[in-house]
């Protein structure tokens, strides 16, 4: 008689709870699925070349909004105490609120649509808005803000030869300039060097969303 198969191999990860708990596996991308068993796929960490478009345009009512977004970016001092990749003054997460922002976001979203080669039906807003207040020596980390489809950055004060924004995995780089609205896929890496003018650099950034309904058969 032929010798028995070998037994199915057992993998045991940590549960979120502290209790240590099994999944039996049979193989890669097939777990067998087990109540209360914490599901842990396989990762890997590739490296793409994807080209990516960059939407850049000046709002109008720059100079007439400057003052009154400065000084609501101002007053929240740091809210986020650098604990985010803005090594700067951060506001709050939640600007979507505040009726001057949304003017900001309105902007964005009409810049996607401007340079969209086909506009998606659906609803376009904004999941998070902040403000930062960059001085002398502060710097933004490189990050990328995956899972969002868009992001944006909006200089509300800065002067070109403030810290521009980095595209590092692309070897490019925009300078500022007041007025300017800068958008690109949320998944680009992005960061900002270290602002070497006395000059505050005052900006507002967010990411975009649309809510899509799913396809029906047609």
């Amino acid at each position: 008689q032929p010798p028995p198969p070998p037994p199915a191999p057992s993998f045991f990860f940590q549960a979120v709870d502290g209790i240590l708990d099994f999944c039996l596996s049979r193989g890669l991308g097939d777990v067998y699925k087990r109540q209360n068993c914490m599901l842990i796929p396989n990762v890997q960490n590739l490296q793409f070349n994807e080209q990516a478009d960059v939407f850049t345009m000046i709002y109008e009512d720059a100079e007439s909004l400057k003052p009154i977004l400065t000084e609501k970016i101002k007053a929240q001092g740091d809210q986020q105490y650098r604990k985010t990749n803005v090594q700067a003054d951060m506001t709050k997460w939640t600007m979507f609120n505040d009726p001057d922002f949304q003017k900001i976001i309105d902007f964005a979203i009409d810049v996607i649509k401007g340079g969209l080669v086909s506009i998606p039906t659906g609803k376009f807003f904004a999941t998070d808005c902040w403000g930062a207040c960059y001085k002398k020596g502060d710097s933004c980390n490189a990050h990328a803000h995956h899972p969002a489809i868009w992001s944006f950055v909006y200089y509300v004060d800065a002067e070109p030869n403030d810290a521009p924004l980095v595209f590092p995995t692309s070897q490019n780089a925009i300078y500022p300039n007041s007025g300017l609205m800068i958008v690109f896929p949320g998944w680009v890496t992005h960061s900002v060097p270290a602002q070497e003018n006395d000059k505050e650099r005052i900006v507002i950034a967010g990411n975009i969303s649309i809510d899509r309904q799913q396809a029906t058969s047609v």
